[in-house]
Parts: C-alpha cells; sequence; structure tokens
C-alpha cells in the first residue's frame, strides 16, 4: 500500500474539493459556447504539502489573493489538477475516501465524456456529451448540497 496517497486520500477528505465551472468561449463561428470542466483542489495555509502532491501528481501551487477588507495573518495555498490530471489523483485515492467518494465518482464519469476519452470507434457527438456535462456538473452541485 503506498502511505503517501492514503494520506493524499485524507488529507483530501478534509481540505479538498471537486467542482466542474463553466464558462463560455468563441466557437469556430465566433459564437460563444458553453464549455465545462474537472477541476479537483485542496487548499491550506501551509504551501508544503501540496507541493508534495504536485510532485507526485501535477498539477499547480498558487497562492489565492486575500480580500483587502479580510487581510489573513499567513498566507492561503491551493492545489490545483484539471482535466485528466485530476482524474489520475482521484483515481488513486478512491480507494481511501470515506467522505468524499460519491462526487469523486461523478468527476470520473464526468470527464469520461471528454472526446479525448471517448472509446475508439465511437463517434463522438458533441451536443449529447454537452447535455450530459450539464447533468453532471448539476449532479454534483445536488450531491455536494446534501
Amino acid at each position: 500500500m503506498d502511505e503517501f496517497v492514503v494520506w493524499c486520500a485524507g488529507f483530501f477528505d478534509g481540505e479538498g474539493s471537486v467542482s466542474i465551472p463553466r464558462g463560455n468561449r468563441a466557437g469556430v463561428s465566433g459564437i460563444a459556447a458553453s464549455q465545462y470542466w474537472l477541476q479537483v483542489t485542496i487548499t491550506q495555509n501551509r504551501r508544503e504539502p501540496l507541493e508534495a502532491i504536485r510532485a507526485r501528481f501535477g498539477g499547480r501551487v498558487t497562492r489565492m489573493s486575500q480580500p483587502k477588507d479580510k487581510k489573513m495573518s499567513r498566507p492561503i495555498w491551493r492545489w490545483i489538477a484539471d482535466a485528466d490530471k485530476g482524474v489520475a489523483f482521484l483515481l488513486a485515492v478512491r480507494p481511501h475516501l470515506r467522505v468524499k467518494g460519491g462526487t469523486v465518482d461523478i468527476a470520473c464519469r464526468f470527464q469520461a465524456t471528454m472526446k479525448q476519452n471517448a472509446p475508439a470507434g465511437v463517434p463522438f457527438d458533441p451536443i449529447a456529451a454537452l447535455a450530459m456535462r450539464a447533468s453532471l456538473k448539476a449532479e454534483m452541485e445536488a450531491h455536494n448540497a446534501r
């Protein structure tokens, strides 16, 4: 058993989150198109544990900006892994999660809707994929609201 992965699972269960943000971008025709992506984050006031996770799983560590009216005495750091890097982390920690397992399962189903993850020989339907992504985003929000 990989002790680091087990530690990551506990750390993620307590300090992490999974989200499916939505934005708009100009498509080939110049018309704004909805876009969804998977984002896995862990927020912490110490940078070192996040750097250890980044070294193993990739992603990036950033310092969060603080509102001027709420100056904190210490900086707040966030590890962020998007898309396939995020799923690789989630799949590694999934067997050890006690709190966020259901959210992780939804996230993995979401990432499977991405074109590069479509099964070979199966035509990719972007309209159906977009509808599925919107549905999974809503499912995750409902699951997290419990």
